[in-house]
């Protein structure tokens, strides 16, 4: 799971309409996004609830969630 957390939010295949202001905020690799809620990542300038909701279907094919503990 940890090299599954230190993968880069591109190698994930997000959007770069998704990708672009995720990094700007500093969100760059996948247990950067997962350790946030959807209530944090719709405060990503940029970001709407339409993008979250990609993120999600995104995160749940990988069998992941927003707001995942890391450890």
């Amino acid at each position: 799971m940890a090299k599954l957390f230190s993968a880069s939010i591109v190698d994930f295949d997000v959007p770069m309409r998704i990708a672009i202001p995720l990094d700007n905020a500093g969100i760059r690799r996948i247990g950067d996004l997962v350790s946030l809620t959807r209530k944090e990542l719709l405060q990503v300038q940029r970001l709407g609830e339409k993008s979250v909701d990609e993120i999600e279907r995104i995160l749940d094919r990988f069998g992941l969630s927003l707001g995942m503990s890391m450890q």
